[in-house]
């Protein structure tokens, strides 16, 4: 195992139950409940305009990623109909079009991640909003197939039934 990867948590709960039988003697059972699960990652601190820097976003695209991750939703969720949009772009002072075109900017350098029309999710390994096990499991995993192609999976394409 890597430094990288998480270890996992063993949590034990030892239960003791005294009881008496029939007879008045005292009978005492033990119950051990043994449960594990995953830790979040060792992280780093990273600043909206450093992640700015490393996707080359311009300003326009900086100022729509502080929106999004200022009002991203639980799981990374980034909704993007009209009245929101159109919300945004009052908020970070630029036009409908530009937020239009910053969107699908970011949709192609990987920041987000279309879902459905309208539905988007911040890229889970920049961002996350929520417990570790729920941003987990929208982590994205590319599997490369021999023929070159490549099957890109994450749970919540899986639950939506949508394919990348």
């Amino acid at each position: 195992m890597s430094t990288h990867e998480s270890k996992k948590i063993t949590h034990v709960q030892v239960v003791e139950r005294i009881e008496t039988d029939e007879n008045g003697v005292q009978v005492s059972s033990i119950n051990q409940n043994v449960s594990s699960f995953e830790k979040e990652p060792p992280y780093v601190k990273v600043y909206l305009e450093d992640i700015g820097r490393l996707n080359g976003l311009d300003p326009s695209e900086q100022k729509l990623i502080n929106e999004l991750v200022f009002n991203m939703g639980y799981n990374n969720v980034v909704p993007s109909y009209k009245p929101v949009k159109e919300t945004i772009a009052k908020n970070i002072g630029v036009s409908l079009s530009t937020v239009n075109r910053c969107i699908q900017s970011l949709y192609k350098k990987g920041v987000l991640i279309r879902q459905a029309r309208g539905f988007y999710i911040m890229d889970p390994n920049m961002f996350g909003r929520g417990s570790w096990k729920d941003i987990k499991k929208i982590r994205m995993t590319i599997d490369y197939n021999s023929d070159g192609t490549k099957t890109v999976n994450t749970e919540v394409s899986k639950q939506l039934d949508i394919e990348f």
